[in-house]
């Protein structure tokens, strides 16, 4: 396949930029009681209009948004004007996802360079949802937690919201312009607005001016997180553990969070599925420490030079991370698995400029006969609708000796198309020992593209078709694969979505080809919906038939169930694989939970208590082993105490 330029791109005039919001310090307070009051706000920058986050239409219907600040805390109130039969509001804890409920959402970054942001959402019953730059484990007095009330009312729904600046990101206290955006979910139409249409390029997010930072206090406490649990099994072996997570805020805007023999014993592991693969697949990672500021740790794309999962034990482990300065930001970690492993991971990047953006990582494993180091250094370009890449990675290592991979390529991205079309070169010597790069040994030419669009076809709300075609060659010459793919997808007006997919191509001797369809209904309720999706395919030779069901249903507003079933026959081999999850509120701080997996003819189910998710002590007791391949009769129980340690 030749390497085909795409030419420069002009910056686009559709893009609905706004003019900066002036940042308003208020006298006098408003009340937190979801009641918009006549004059209550008259203090604050008020604006409204909003525009559809992907093609930048003008919504149909109406919001308005209100935002000032004090010593304090950071103000927001909304109201949205919209049939209110039609409000989903499902979620009415604190610190949730919000995700398929009406919301509004405040992005902030303080530091005004669009290098990243924190986010705050508030739905109609005043539930909210925080997501800050970086992420962050789940425990309240770590995430922060800020006070929302909403209310129904004839014409849509309002909110008014109190954001204490100790939650947010930190920025040097003084003047500065900040950067924001204000999103608004709306259920009826199954679509994001958004204030200011940038087509996803924080930098183009309006500026909040003139914002005067207060020196944030507290910022000097060590943070800690002590645990202990007990637990017995059948055999009545008895076991117990201590641990601490600790974490305390630097100067210049970065964190310092480290743990001492973590509890990775009771958290629950992702479960893979049973999709074919001709290489190695890792799970998501489940556990708190690697979560905290996981944003700041890149260290690859497609292949990672750290991934956490290859150190399944720690017994301690540190890092520092955060933004260095309006355009820098940085990550360093080290882990120890005492006498056996030491991992640390080095990440840094700099945006030099709104389309000029470099970073570097650097990786090294510390064990006896596997010592292994990894660096790579990264730049992109971007112009227009176009960007241009470099993605250079290196690797030594004690048994594989030195290996690299170079990509290149252009991106471009619209309101419909997007494309992009890239080389890559591994050599075969290339290993990140605790990284992820399953291939290595070619050279290859990819192309993927897709094109989408709204409300262009009857009863059609969104839909898209894509295509992705490549060739790849080892480096003595021989060959390796070739591979095309085309898919769609169409999202109905009347709540189904619906898609298909075919894949042909060669890998070595084997001649494979692949055809799938999906449904999902209705694809805009994550708590009540019906997915279905089958594959006919042949794999190295042979035939292979894939099924997956799955099911979200709300039984109450307090119990949750979900239900996902596989089942797979390759060349006569069947395998299954389900997992049952039952979720119960039995008020906003506390729950039961129960998950089963079966696969084939093992089964393993666990059952926990837990009372968490506000400030103060947490307390957890668990049935089962959540990883076992089968049921452990085992009974432990854990507690959480956070502390405060000042210097």
């Amino acid at each position: 396949m030749p390497f085909l330029p795409i030419a420069p791109v002009a910056p686009v005039n559709d893009l609905q930029l706004r003019e900066p919001l002036p940042a308003v310090v208020v006298s006098s307070p408003p009340t937190i009681d979801g009641e918009i009051g006549e004059g209550e706000w008259q203090e604050s920058a008020r604006r409204e209009g909003f525009y559809d986050r992907d093609t930048g239409l003008p919504s149909d219907e109406r919001a308005e948004f209100w935002l000032c600040y004090d010593g304090k805390n950071i103000y927001f109130a909304g109201r949205v004007y919209t049939d209110p039969k039609k409000l989903v509001a499902e979620e009415y804890r604190q610190n949730v996802s919000l995700g398929g409920n009406d919301q509004m959402r405040l992005s902030l970054d303080l530091l005004g360079q669009g290098t990243g942001g924190d986010e705050f959402g508030i739905n109609p019953r005043g539930a909210t949802e925080i997501e800050l730059n970086g992420g962050r484990a789940a425990k309240t007095e770590w995430v922060g937690e800020f006070e929302a009330q909403a209310k129904r009312t004839e014409t849509g729904w309002q909110f008014e919201a109190r954001i204490p600046w100790q939650i947010v990101s930190p920025a040097p206290a003084g003047l500065r312009d900040a950067r924001f955006d204000v999103e608004w979910f709306r259920s009826n139409k199954s679509n994001t607005y958004s204030y200011a249409y940038t087509r996803d390029d924080r930098t183009r997010n309006p500026q909040w001016a003139g914002v005067n930072v207060p020196k944030i206090e507290g910022n000097d406490q060590f943070l800690l997180l002590p645990y202990a649990f007990v637990g017995v099994r059948e055999d009545e072996k008895f076991e117990s553990q201590v641990g601490l997570d600790f974490k305390r805020q630097l100067p210049g805007g970065l964190s310092l969070v480290g743990t001492i023999n973590p509890d990775d014993v009771n958290i629950e592991n992702d479960i893979l599925s049973l999709d074919f693969s001709y290489f190695e697949r890792l799970a998501g990672e489940t556990r708190p420490f690697f979560q905290e500021g996981q944003n700041y740790f890149r260290t690859g794309f497609e292949a990672q030079l750290f991934a956490s999962q290859r150190t399944s034990n720690i017994d301690t482990g540190i890092k520092i991370y955060g933004d260095v300065d309006a355009t820098t930001r940085m990550g360093a970690l080290a882990v120890t698995d005492f006498g056996d492993q030491v991992a640390s991971v080095f990440s840094l990047s700099r945006r030099w400029s709104p389309q000029l953006v470099t970073s570097l990582a650097y990786v090294r494993n510390d064990q006896t006969g596997r010592y292994n180091e990894a660096g790579q250094l990264n730049s992109s370009y971007t112009l227009g609708d176009t960007t241009y890449y470099l993605l250079t990675q290196f690797t030594d290592d004690e048994q594989q000796r030195s290996g690299s991979r170079i990509s290149s390529g252009v991106i471009m991205d619209t309101a419909k198309w997007y494309a992009d079309l890239e080389y890559t070169e591994v050599t075969p010597n290339f290993f990140p020992r605790i990284g992820f790069a399953p291939e290595r040994d070619f050279r290859r030419v990819g192309l993927f593209t897709r094109y989408g669009e709204q409300l262009t076809i009857p009863g059609v709300l969104e839909w898209g078709v894509g295509l992705n075609l490549s060739s790849s060659h080892r480096f003595n010459g021989a060959f390796y694969r070739d591979d095309v793919g085309a898919s769609a997808d169409f999202s109905l007006l009347n709540g189904l979505g619906f898609s298909l997919g075919y894949s042909a191509g060669r890998f070595e001797q084997f001649h494979d080809r692949s055809f799938s369809i999906g449904a999902t209904y209705p694809y805009n309720d994550p708590y009540r919906l019906v997915r279905a999706e089958i594959a006919w395919s042949r794999f190295q030779d042979r035939e292979r038939r894939d099924l997956e069901l799955g099911l979200q249903y709300r039984v109450t507003p307090f119990t949750q169930l979900s239900l996902s079933n596989e089942f797979v026959e390759f060349d006569g081999d069947a395998e299954t694989q389900m997992v049952l999850v039952a979720t119960h509120d039995l008020g906003k701080f506390e729950g039961v939970s129960f998950r089963l997996v079966r696969r084939n003819d093992d089964y393993n189910w666990n059952a926990s208590y837990r009372l968490s998710g506000r400030r103060g002590t947490e307390m957890f007791l668990i049935v089962g082993d959540p990883n076992s391949r089968t049921f452990t009769n085992r009974l432990a129980f854990k507690i959480v105490t956070p502390m405060t340690l000042g210097f």
